[in-house]
């Protein structure tokens, strides 16, 4: 490794260099602040008198070259900053150009292109093969061709916006010259990998998914990398696109296909190991590389259905797909990419296909209303698909559906798949109004659009500005309502203003405000309309009543909630189906058992491996000297050490449970208090904080 420090404009002037951005690095993706900064930072530098060098930071480079006349060097860090600079010398160049400035074609000859190599070596940048077309066509003052939305042409503009009088340029030119950088020369001694993630641990702020393509990719030929890029990344990253919001999901999916594959959810900042750890492979084995490329392009097809569903054209999965991205259930994505692959082999139909995915609705939605926590999703959805194929090797005849069924009905305590009794009581008193709106707009929407198979519109809460939600009693009520009411009606009204029973939606609800119920009911007018000429099905009972009171609102809820039952519906399943299924030996996550008395493990599932126990001692033991091995320091925490009684002197312990390194921790306790130890462990622990336990009930 060579380092140093020289100008920047002499840097990009050696003669018949080009500097190639290799297919491994990230797209362009500096946006307009970066821009601004380094353009107001070059100004400030402009001053002749100012001899002192303004540092910008290093570039880190390898030399490739196949050419005797060319010397290619390999940008891997540093390609924000000298694409950035290159688009703000075409734009300092533009403006010479057009004022007859001799330094127009100075600028072309010693920083943007090799002048007297051919046209295909020419240019001294190669951008990153996303960003090259984009590049060229700027270069060759083609803008018309590149595409909106393009990074590189939305800084051009910029500059070009912003450099626009021949004193600006020279001013932007003279900064220019005193940039300087740190240039770090690698050669083939150095890891160029290591490299590239130790300055990602510095900050630079490199994505999960940017350091996998950078593993895959980095040490292959440069034909294997534009091989593989072509074939495989750049398909896996278009997939991976969500065009509504213009952003890239590929960290997320990578996520979600190791949890679909390996049953565990990878913290997000531990994407990439994880990756690294499961597909490990040598440079030289491109066989077995391109096999999970090619399985991880497959799962990415459907990735792009969950982030695009106005693209599927299944009319009836893309409904389903945009109800699960409206309640925002990505936790399910790792499980509908195994639901998704199936039904994509012809395993299951469409019609089994789309009652799983309203079941999947069903479960999550039912637990919201009954105040479940949401944190055990996870772990529930991470083995999911995996349980329902074990279940339908157990049980050849039973649909894909009923095997779903099967598995989500079996779960209990707060995992449990609320039934309709618990609905019912909980839609009640549920404070639905100020839940949030994916929610509170889901419900309403559901009940309007599915009040009766005779709908023949669909609502939509979130495009259309005019359908408003309206509190029949008011949040605020007047005296009107006061008067109406009995003094405990009106106090029992008030604790249920915000439930379901007392909400509904009307045409722009601006002039209802806090007015009694008569005038809510039949308010006509062009700007506002009450329940009576909103004319939605959530009115019908309203516009034929001429009070509102706490029979009505009750009279209401239960109306609203049979017809929830009907949407949402607990799945029909053979009793005796599920008493067997809750008798196998299930996996819960350490977190997720609530009481441990009479359980028996049979295994656990620890960084990866399966570890067979046949005790909560033993359970205890393999924690303990796992956590002993990588972070002793552990044990000295006083929590930890108090709690685990740890020590090298046995004599002192009632029951001592033996440890490596001569180490002992007292074991005289119940199944529920060594649980505990071992949660105590975890959560001590830096590197391992996922436990899986498989046991019988």
């Amino acid at each position: 490794m060579n380092a140093t420090e020289v100008p920047l404009h002499r840097f990009l002037s050696y003669p018949s260099t080009r500097f190639l951005i290799p297919v491994y690095q990230r797209n362009y993706d500096w946006k307009q602040k970066q821009c601004a900064q380094l353009l107001s930072d070059i100004r400030s530098n402009s001053n002749l008198q100012n001899v002192t060098p303004y540092f910008i930071g290093s570039i880190v480079h390898t030399s490739q070259s196949n050419l005797a006349s060319l010397r290619e060097l390999v940008i891997i860090d540093g390609q924000q900053r000298i694409t950035t600079i290159n688009l703000l010398l075409l734009a300092v160049a533009r403006v010479f150009k057009n004022t007859n400035d001799a330094r127009y074609q100075e600028i072309w000859d010693y920083y943007l292109q090799n002048k007297y190599l051919d046209e295909g070596t020419k240019l001294k940048l190669k951008p990153v093969q996303k960003d090259e077309k984009a590049y060229y066509n700027l270069v060759n003052d083609n803008i018309d061709l590149v595409e909106s939305g393009n990074r590189i042409l939305e800084n051009y503009k910029y500059f070009v916006d912003t450099v626009n009088t021949i004193e600006i340029a020279s001013e932007v030119y003279e900064g220019f010259k005193r940039l300087s950088i740190v240039e770090i020369g690698l050669d083939e001694k150095d890891d160029a990998q290591k490299i590239f993630q130790s300055l990602n641990s510095t900050g630079l702020d490199l994505s999960q998914a940017d350091l996998i393509r950078n593993y895959i990719l980095m040490n292959l030929t440069p034909i294997q990398q534009e091989t593989i890029y072509n074939k495989y990344w750049s398909t896996i990253e278009n997939n991976t696109y969500a065009k509504n919001t213009d952003t890239n999901k590929l960290s997320e999916f990578f996520r979600d296909f190791i949890t679909l594959k390996y049953k565990q959810t990878p913290a997000f900042r531990s994407i990439f190991d994880s990756f690294k750890q499961r597909y490990a492979f040598d440079a030289s084995d491109i066989g077995y590389l391109e096999q999970v490329l090619e399985d991880i392009k497959l799962y990415s097809k459907h990735y792009f259905k969950f982030l695009n569903a106005n693209m599927e054209t299944n009319l009836g999965i893309r409904r389903e797909l945009k109800r699960i991205n409206q309640l925002e259930m990505t936790v399910a994505y790792p499980f509908l990419l195994g639901v998704f692959e199936t039904y994509s082999t012809g395993n299951i139909n469409s019609e089994e296909l789309l009652s799983t995915l309203r079941l999947l609705q069903s479960f999550v939605f039912r637990r919201f209303i009954c105040n479940l926590p949401t944190n055990s999703l996870n772990k529930i959805f991470a083995t999911l698909y995996d349980n329902v194929e074990k279940i339908r090797s157990l049980y050849p005849d039973l649909t894909f559906y009923d095997a779903v069924a099967t598995v989500l009905a079996k779960y209990s305590s707060y995992q449990k798949f609320p039934t309709d009794d618990e609905v019912i009581e909980n839609l009640k008193i549920k404070n639905i109004y100020k839940s949030q709106s994916k929610n509170k707009n889901y419900l309403l929407e559901m009940l309007e659009n599915n009040y009766s198979q005779f709908n023949e519109n669909e609502i939509d809460l979130e495009t259309n500005a005019d359908i408003t939600i309206e509190h029949i009693f008011p949040q605020n009520p007047n005296q009107d309502w006061k008067k109406s009411l009995t003094q405990e009606e009106y106090e029992e009204m008030t604790t249920l203003v915000d439930t379901l029973g007392n909400l509904t939606i009307v045409i722009n609800n601006a002039s209802l405000g806090n007015k009694p119920f008569i005038y809510k009911r039949d308010l006509d007018n062009d700007a506002s309309k009450g329940f009576r000429h909103s004319k939605f099905n959530l009115n019908d009972y309203l516009i034929n009543l001429d009070k509102w009171g706490v029979n009505e609102l009750n009279t209401r809820t239960k109306l609203l909630s049979n017809k929830f039952l009907e949407i949402w519906k607990y799945p029909s399943i053979k009793d005796e189906l599920i008493s067997l299924e809750k008798n196998q030996a299930v996996e819960v996550d350490i977190y997720d058992i609530e009481d441990a008395t009479n359980k028996k493990p049979e295994y656990i599932e620890l960084k990866g491996d399966v570890i067979k126990v046949n005790s909560f001692a033993t359970l205890l033991q393999v924690v303990a000297d796992e956590i002993l091995k990588t972070e002793p320091e552990v044990f000295y925490i006083p929590e930890v050490q108090n709690k685990l009684k740890f020590t090298k002197d046995k004599s002192t312990l009632r029951n001592p449970l033996t440890l490596i390194q001569g180490n002992f921790i007292e074991c005289n306790y119940s199944a529920n208090y060594i649980l505990a130890c071992v949660k105590t462990l975890l959560e001590n622990s830096t590197d391992m904080k996922e436990l899986v336990i498989k046991f019988k009930e």
